[in-house]
């Protein structure tokens, strides 16, 4: 299966709310506090259950024939809302690439900036309830994991994501060193919230990336959540691994073009 490696890199340097982040809707402001580790990569797999999942409204986009799916998962150490303390706690998300805006927005301290990736979000999931009530209140609607674990840094890379008794993620991918290790990177994010209505989000910020983009497998046991998007077996992927310096995010934004 063939990546395209300096995309790739672009697609996986993903923060949900990261080390020091702000979000807006609707002219109310919160401020959230991460400190985490992140593990992101990549599948290919059938449209076709993306594109149901998504909607007509937008267009999931292909390459080979296959959707481009990114999983990211986040250990934190630390995780503040509006100065709550809500932490330790494990977060991921499961996104697949749509047509959108592909400008470059430069991000201050980067080595390079990728340009502007959109995705559909189609799955959240986090250990902490307190978390999952406040981002309920804000309009969107995660749901609960039962835990995230990520190897140290070391040869090899590794994971396990549990939502529940019955089904787990679990990935392994080589270590190696990357060529750039400040990457700039922009998200336009669309999801829907709890009413099944559409919201839009903007992400920018910089990462440091600490193992680069590297082949690797993904195996699932048991169900097939997130989304029964993602059925039992083994994929092979391409990821990386990082530590979030900063990002801002805009929630309740414009549509992306």
């Amino acid at each position: 299966m063939r990546f395209s490696v300096p995309l790739l890199i672009a697609i996986l340097v993903t923060v949900f709310v990261p080390v020091s982040a702000q979000a807006q809707s609707q002219g109310a402001r919160s401020f959230a506090v991460k400190r985490c580790n992140e593990d992101g990569f990549e599948l290919r797999l059938d449209p076709g259950p993306f594109q149901e999942a998504v909607g007509s409204d937008y267009a999931v986009v292909l390459e080979d024939g296959k959707a481009r799916v990114v999983f990211v998962v986040q250990d934190c150490s630390e995780y503040w809302v509006d100065g709550e303390d809500l932490g330790p706690a494990q977060h991921t998300n499961l996104w697949v690439l749509i047509e959108g805006a592909q400008d470059v927005r430069p991000v201050v301290g980067a080595q390079v900036t990728r340009p502007t990736m959109t995705w559909f979000s189609l799955f959240h999931g986090s250990t902490s309830s307190r978390g999952r009530q406040l981002r309920l209140a804000s309009g969107t609607a995660p749901e609960s994991i039962e835990g995230v674990s990520l190897d140290p840094p070391g040869p090899q890379r590794g994971g396990r994501v549990t939502v529940r008794a019955d089904v787990s993620y679990s990935w392994n991918m080589f270590s190696v060193a990357p060529p750039v290790r400040l990457v700039g990177f922009n998200h336009d994010i669309v999801m829907r919230n709890s009413e099944g209505k559409t919201v839009f989000k903007r992400i920018q910020g910089l990462a440091n990336v600490i193992a680069g983009l590297s082949e690797g497998t993904l195996t699932v046991v048991g169900g097939s959540d997130p989304r029964r998007l993602i059925g039992p077996g083994t994929y092979p992927i391409m990821g990386i691994s990082i530590f979030p310096i900063w990002a801002r995010i805009d929630l309740g934004g414009p549509p992306p073009r």
